[in-house]
């Protein structure tokens, strides 16, 4: 028998995410696969569009039924991700910030899907961002660390898209975003940089690459990206760098830029939405940059649980 009370779905644009989970944020069952937004939307003409929305929902709670061997029928489900943009199951408007932070702001919908009520969340704006998906995770990490509703805090959010996100009592007041986590991807691959990242120069010593990324880091920081990046390459033509040591530089020189913003000297209490060596890079990023500041970081389970806590602080 089962305690679930309620389907959180993590809808993004090239996968799907479906857990079963209790009132405390338990995961009684969960369903992962393929069918992310952009693939769904292929499938049909956009007239058809929600009804196939519908069909594939229903088949995933099917599926997760089945294979949890558990009973999900008339289980709320809440949905966030990019099934509310223009290529998902339903386009929402964004809510506008600032908003609080306990979901009565949120633009969402509501649809039926079998024997389900399905709450369809939007994203957020401000007058020159938008945030699709991040918003759930911001809700759960209030629940999750309620400190974070008292006071100012900046949360960054790492990512392909990473986002850094100003609160204020419980209040989400503004944000922007970085294409660092993309840029890294497209530099390495697609650049005269990928020289540095050849099979061939994998070997080498591992020893001193903190102390690579914070020079990657400095040196952005102070003198912009643009001349910085070319130090990858540089390095590896003059100081036979290794492939290692040029991620390190090359993630130094990206934060750098990232944090490259006056209102960093400002921050007091940071909390870094990241676990693992993301989560390192940052932190040594803000120390240096910021040395007032206190920096919080998540561990991995605590970090996997926002959006189910999002969905349950709009449900519950």
């Amino acid at each position: 028998m089962s305690d679930a009370c309620l389907l959180s779905c993590d809808w993004g644009s090239t996968s799907f995410r479906l857990r079963a989970v209790t009132a405390e944020g338990a995961v009684c069952a969960e369903r992962r696969s393929p069918r992310g937004t952009s693939a769904v939307s292929a499938e049909v003409a956009a007239s058809g569009r929600e009804a196939r929305f519908a069909e594939v929902l229903g088949e995933e709670i099917a599926a997760l039924e089945a294979a949890g061997g558990i009973a999900l029928a008339g289980l709320p489900v809440v949905v966030s991700g990019m099934a509310t943009s223009a290529h998902g199951w339903l386009e929402l408007p964004y809510a506008v910030a600032p908003l609080p932070l306990d979901g009565t702001g949120l633009t969402t919908a509501r649809r039926q899907v079998r024997d389900h009520e399905v709450t369809l969340v939007s994203g957020i704006r401000t007058e020159c961002d938008v945030m699709r998906g991040e918003e759930c995770e911001l809700l759960g990490l209030l629940r999750s660390r309620p400190a974070c509703a008292r006071g100012d805090w900046s949360v960054i959010l790492p990512g392909t898209h990473a986002k850094h996100v100003r609160l204020e009592e419980g209040s989400l007041v503004d944000f922007s975003t970085a294409m660092s986590g993309e840029l890294f991807a497209v530099l390495k691959e697609h650049t005269v940089l990928r020289h540095s990242f050849a099979p061939e120069r994998e070997t080498g010593p591992e020893e001193g690459l903190d102390e690579v990324f914070l020079e990657g880091l400095l040196v952005s920081y102070r003198e912009g990206l643009c001349s910085a990046l070319f130090q990858v390459r540089a390095r590896t033509l003059l100081a036979n760098a290794s492939a290692a040591a040029s991620r390190a530089y090359l993630n130094g020189t990206l934060l750098g830029d990232e944090l490259r913003d006056e209102s960093i000297l400002d921050w007091r209490q940071v909390l870094i939405a990241a676990d693992g060596q993301r989560a390192e890079h940052y932190r040594k990023a803000v120390e240096v940059l910021c040395p007032d500041a206190t920096v919080h970081t998540l561990d991995e389970a605590e970090l996997d649980q926002l959006v189910v806590l999002g969905h349950l602080a709009l449900e519950l």
